[in-house]
């Protein structure tokens, strides 16, 4: 495609031509999709995480995908990994899972996670000494 279009059109680049943040989507089992951190690979997937935040000069991959049973953030992989699917979709539909969001303030991370009660923080990560 010479005129720049890219894949779906609208002018902007395909996946592939990004060029960005190598590991994320081209690789068969990339730390984009793959459930591998908490459903038993945990060693394969280590590897792969600690390849892909050198590369892109990560520090902490954030994700979701993985709803979190307990309903809370799931911090892992020596603080290089933070899960924030706390499982909102089922809160209301499944009576499990919980209303959540991550709040990033001055190098802080904090799980806010909203109760009957209100609203409940708790420290995840801390990079103000980084």
């Amino acid at each position: 495609m010479g005129d720049g279009a890219g894949a779906g059109g609208g002018g902007g680049a395909g996946v592939g031509e990004l060029g960005a943040w190598p590991g994320l989507f081209d690789e068969a089992r990339s730390v984009l999709w793959c459930r591998d951190a908490q459903m038993g690979e945990e060693a394969a997937f280590a590897d792969r995480l600690a390849s892909f935040l050198e590369r892109n000069e990560g520090v902490r991959y954030i994700c979701g995908h993985t709803p979190q049973q307990e309903g809370r953030f799931f911090l892992g992989y020596e603080g290089r990994y933070l899960c924030v699917d706390t499982g909102m979709v089922y809160s209301r539909l499944y009576g499990v899972g919980g209303i959540s969001y991550l709040l990033i303030e001055e190098g802080k991370g904090w799980g806010v996670y909203l109760t009957d009660e209100g609203e409940e923080r708790e420290l995840v990560f801390d990079d103000t000494s980084v």
